[in-house]
């Protein structure tokens, strides 16, 4: 009688253990995605602020460059702080 009791909480036992397991492996699964989901934001995010720099960079160059060959007006000069190359 007894060995018939061990081997059935045993046989559910394991039964248990494998649902937890495969529920473990689920929400691993699920974690690991949103994982890589932020990080390829961060990675977009800082591709678009790379591009943001440069445009302010060339805009700035162009603003620069535009002073140096007087084609800005006088009122805008004043406001202009030339910088070094």
């Amino acid at each position: 009688m007894w060995m018939i009791f061990s081997n059935f909480f045993q046989r559910q036992a394991l039964a248990i253990a494998g649902w937890l397991l495969a529920a473990l492996a689920v929400l691993a699964l699920l974690l690991g995605a949103r994982r890589s989901g932020r990080d390829a934001e961060r990675a977009r995010n800082a591709k678009e602020l790379i591009k943001e720099a440069q445009h302010a960079n060339k805009a700035r160059r162009d603003v620069r460059d535009a002073y140096r060959r007087g084609d800005v007006p006088q009122r805008v000069q004043k406001f202009y702080i030339d910088t070094p190359e």
